[in-house]
């Protein structure tokens, strides 16, 4: 597809900021007589909220907690799942219907396993229903999970039969009752899957770690799969005489892949390491870093979160903590276009950092525990943005609803295709002739909610009527268009 063909525009986008964001609001939550931990991915919802996932402790039992926040940090609601065996969340996230999901794990120790579990709730926390994937004497661990476009899911994590210690990565692509579309089992004696992301070809990208069975090295791992769960690519990166693990993956605006691991080093311990990958798995740029810490000796970095900025640049959110204790901090990087480090700063030092967010309108949201022993509470600290919408104070509400127009209509050469999203969704828009047959593809990517342009340039196309398909999650919209010349 030629540039001319499709022009995308990231309307009222400037560039990146030049520095590290100041923060903007702190806040502490927690339950009165427990030990509160933040965990599980955190996630952004149509109404501008935010999704925090955590769970708090007593005596055996861990109890998984939603907590609904204002963009000023204020509680909206806040709901616990009260188990009958210990429960640890994994991510939760909006759907377009704007129920709730949340992947936990639940222990059932009669039968010598752990199973995945989909929980529900309303747009209010309200709990509705759930489904569950397991298997006796199987242990099944849930990292993470991505919407599919047809309102299903992918979920991301590790297999490991009872009484061994082989731990296998498992992928599972459900519908959205929770029925198994295909499930993957990807052995190589250590090998599991920390993050996935579904793409616009019904797949999934996944990245973990994948150990070599003779030599036993450990390397970065980006598994792309297709819709039938087939794999596509399988990069892997790392000096395979060292310990390399990924954990972090998310798309790129170009349609590549953001990598997120930590590479071992003798002087400075477990290094950040970040990749940008193309469609196709060729490695663009790679950049090993170690974080801007007090105290320089070997410590352990842990990349949780990826995104890609709208300028073509990437943003990491991770976690450092001295190897000898002492010292924890969230680390925020920003890379150029070029994988080069533009800047990066540390964040909430001495306290334990769980990754974060960035939201649509460019800010960012941290979330991690404070305290030790038996007083923990949960923090959420919001920082400013790390790109500046224009005329942001003019910017339209995000839509309630899914509407798609075209104009001028007819046109003589170039007509823009306007859409609205209610929440963020993997977009599909393509021109098709009266016979049915695709004459252009607009685009296929991940787009932000709100209201989106893009332009149809019809100078290669003879006159007639074409119509304008365009899919995004469960909406879906037909156009009729008129080419004059």
């Amino acid at each position: 597809m030629t540039r001319a063909a499709c022009l995308l525009f990231l309307l009222g986008f400037s560039v990146a900021s030049a520095q590290p964001p100041d923060t903007l609001w702190t806040r502490v939550y927690d339950n009165a007589g427990f030990r509160d931990f933040a965990d599980g991915e955190a996630s952004q919802t149509h109404d501008n909220c935010y999704l925090i996932p955590g769970y708090h402790t007593q005596d055996s039992l861990s109890f998984c907690t939603v907590r609904k926040i204002s963009s000023d940090g204020d509680l909206v609601w806040e709901t616990t799942l009260d188990p009958t065996e210990s429960m640890v969340v994994a991510a939760v996230h909006e759907l377009a219907t704007h129920e709730i999901a949340l992947l936990s794990n639940i222990q059932n120790p009669s039968e010598e396993s752990t199973s995945y579990l989909m929980i529900f709730l309303s747009a209010d926390g309200d709990s509705l229903r759930s489904f569950e994937i397991g298997a006796a004497s199987t242990y099944y661990w849930p990292t993470n999970f991505s919407l599919t476009s047809d309102g299903g899911f992918v979920i991301s994590g590790s297999f490991r039969p009872a009484h061994t210690s082989r731990q296998d990565g498992l992928v599972v692509r459900t519908d959205a009752n929770g029925e198994i579309v295909w499930q993957q089992v990807f052995s190589a004696g250590y090998s599991p899957f920390w993050d996935v992301e579904s793409t616009s070809d019904g797949g999934a990208i996944l990245v973990g770690s994948w150990t070599d069975t003779v030599t036993f090295d450990t390397q970065i791992r980006a598994l792309k799969l297709d819709a039938a769960g087939a794999p596509q690519f399988d990069f892997k990166y790392g000096d395979t005489t060292s310990v390399n693990e990924g954990f972090a993956v998310a798309k790129t605006l170009d349609g590549g892949y953001l990598v997120g691991g930590m590479s071992y080093d003798m002087s400075t311990g477990y290094d950040f390491t970040v990749i940008q990958l193309d469609s196709d798995g060729i490695q663009q740029w790679a950049n090993t870093f170690h974080h801007l810490g007090q105290v320089i000796i070997p410590d352990y970095e842990l990349p949780w979160t990826l995104a890609g900025l709208p300028d073509g640049g990437a943003l990491m959110i991770g976690t450092a903590e001295t190897l000898l204790g002492g010292e924890y901090c969230s680390v925020l990087a920003r890379f150029t276009s070029e994988g080069e480090i533009d800047w990066q700063e540390c964040y909430q030092r001495g306290k334990q950092s769980r990754g974060g967010i960035v939201t649509d309108d460019g800010y960012v949201v941290l979330q991690g525990w404070t305290g030790f022993g038996s007083e923990t509470e949960i923090y959420v600290q919001k920082l400013d943005r790390v790109f500046i919408p224009v005329d942001d104070a003019e910017a339209p509400p995000v839509p309630y609803d899914f509407a798609a127009t075209t104009y001028p209509n007819p046109f003589n050469s170039v007509a823009r295709v306007q859409f609205d999203l209610p929440i963020a969704s993997n977009v599909k828009a393509a021109i098709y002739n009266t016979l049915g047959q695709r004459a252009v593809l607009l685009t296929d990517q991940f787009y932000s909610a709100g209201r989106h342009q893009l332009l149809f340039d019809g100078s290669g196309l003879t006159s007639g009527v074409y119509f304008i398909g365009l899919s995004a999650g469960p909406h879906k919209e037909t156009l009729k268009t008129i080419l004059l010349k």
